[in-house]
């Protein structure tokens, strides 16, 4: 990814998200998209009606050639819940495994209902 964001920038390209978007996420999907439908390819011969949580970059593009070459059913996962949980506990000035939480939705469109520091409730929908 990082070859990426450098040969964009050493052209001027101005991309907020190398690795999932634009033409970084274009170059880091011509190298992952054959390997994970590689890796389709063998959850056709050997379980077919397994789902592929796909969590990895870029997400849209890995799913998109899922969904359009292969059989198996995917859905594709973005770790902003997490990172959300690791800033939330920045922010608190506490460490990220002291905190507990409840979120309802996926990816970016996701809410925390509950926020626990030590079994103390923070936040509450």
């Amino acid at each position: 990814m990082f070859a990426d964001k450098e040969i964009i920038d050493k052209y001027g390209v101005n991309e907020a998200v190398a690795d999932t978007i634009g033409p970084g996420g274009v170059f880091y999907g011509a190298r992952n998209v054959p390997v994970i439908l590689d890796i389709c390819r063998d959850m056709e011969e050997l379980c077919p009606d397994a789902w592929l949580l796909n969590y990895s970059n870029p997400m849209a593009i890995i799913t998109w050639a899922i969904n359009d070459y292969t059989r198996i059913k995917t859905i594709g996962l973005c770790h902003s819940v997490p990172n959300t949980a690791n800033q939330l506990a920045k922010y608190l000035g506490v460490p990220e495994a002291e905190i507990a939480y409840w979120v309802a939705g996926i990816n970016h469109m996701a809410w925390f209902l509950e926020l626990k520091w030590r079994e103390k409730m923070l936040i509450r929908y």
